[in-house]
């Protein structure tokens, strides 16, 4: 959910105590069952878990944190989590560092995965702990957009970008033939940028073509999240002053006009993020931090998944991760991150952050979730 980086000095310095866990609970990680209201949520991955993406061809991509290495890589698996294998690690083409965010291309062909810099900028050594954080898929410091296709025997990078800049969560258009991500284009003042991209595949092998920048309402941060069914509009999130995730909206806007309309209110306190059509189109989910309290000293928030039609309304919280009592409570700063829907619109995959000590380097645990919906 860290996709500023304005909080990490903030993070560095300051770590809030969590209630301890005890009984039937004690596994904080562990979720098998149903929840307040969605007759089942089960765990994929445990403790390690990252961001995921649930491709037509019904496989899981999804990136995992390795402890001991402390870097993150790519894997895939079936929708019941059997059968993970690793993609990103098996090709030595693609930087070996920090490697997430996958987005599946339609074909099934293909992955695009942000990577890391292969070589880091000289200060990095010296502040190793805050470089790491700064580059891993959450926030995508010195990341660029890499291709590989799924057997692993070919990979490439899509994006050359200048040391400081990033490229943070690409998604594929649902023809295939447009990809959307977020870009860091300036890093003080922080400044990003979404960027779409005609994508082909020809003799060259797959690149990119007739790129455009998109900055529809000149605020400091958007955070690309989805193509609509017909690929005419587009999903983000935004908020005008980075690190401020506490007035963090959800906008839908047309590619071809640039028109743009508010799905949550601007106004709120709220935290508002990682919004997906389903498959026909008529609902989206997200998460939010809405009806959530918070802990004021920390700018990230606890956020719960919601659901609402495509126009906005009817909105409806699915899942109680933070409400005591409920039966998905977990006594940890539960964060409800990335999401993805089923090819069959009947559940969805979930990145559930569950900080535990704070927000040190190793605190970046989190469950990989299937959802059923009620």
């Amino acid at each position: 959910m860290t996709w500023t980086l304005a909080w990490l000095v903030f993070a560095t310095a300051t770590v809030c105590p969590l209630p301890a866990q005890s009984g039937a609970s004690a596994d904080l990680f562990h979720f098998s069952g149903p929840g307040k209201v969605c007759p089942q949520i089960v765990s994929l991955i445990e403790k390690n878990g990252g961001r995921v993406d649930w491709g037509t061809n019904n496989l899981i991509a999804y990136d995992q944190f390795d402890p001991a290495g402390k870097h993150f890589q790519v894997w895939v698996m079936n929708p019941d989590g059997s059968s993970p294998h690793a993609v990103t690690s098996l090709n030595s083409t693609l930087a070996q560092d920090m490697v997430g965010n996958p987005a599946w291309h339609p074909s099934g062909n293909y992955l695009v995965v942000q990577a890391a810099d292969i070589a880091p900028p000289p200060w990095a050594s010296l502040k190793a702990d805050i470089y790491q954080r700064m580059t891993n898929p959450n926030n995508g410091f010195n990341n660029n957009l890499w291709i590989i296709s799924t057997d692993a025997s070919h990979a490439a990078a899509l994006t050359q970008l200048d040391t400081g800049h990033g490229a943070l969560e690409p998604h594929f258009s649902h023809a295939g033939d447009q990809l959307l991500w977020s870009e860091l284009v300036t890093a003080k003042p922080q400044k990003w940028v979404m960027r779409v991209a005609k994508f082909v595949v020809d003799s060259d092998g797959p690149h990119m073509t007739d790129l455009r920048t998109l900055d529809p309402l000149g605020n400091a941060v958007y955070k690309a999240h989805d193509f609509s069914p017909d690929d005419k509009q587009i999903l983000f999130s935004t908020t005008k002053t980075a690190g401020d995730f506490k007035h963090t909206s959800l906008v839908r806007m047309d590619l071809a006009t640039g028109k743009t309309t508010y799905l949550t209110d601007p106004s709120a306190e709220e935290f508002n993020a990682y919004a997906h059509y389903s498959p026909d189109g008529s609902k989206i989910i997200w998460a939010s931090s809405r009806g959530i309290e918070q802990n004021p000293l920390r700018k990230i928030t606890r956020n719960d998944f919601w659901i609402m039609h495509a126009d906005g309304s009817d909105k409806r919280r699915l899942t109680f991760f933070n409400e005591s009592g409920a039966p998905e409570f977990r006594s940890a700063y539960n964060i409800a991150s990335d999401l993805s829907w089923s090819p069959d619109g009947k559940s969805f995959a979930a990145y559930l952050q569950i900080r535990t000590q704070g927000e040190g380097v190793d605190d970046v645990g989190g469950s990989i979730l299937r959802i059923t919906l009620p």
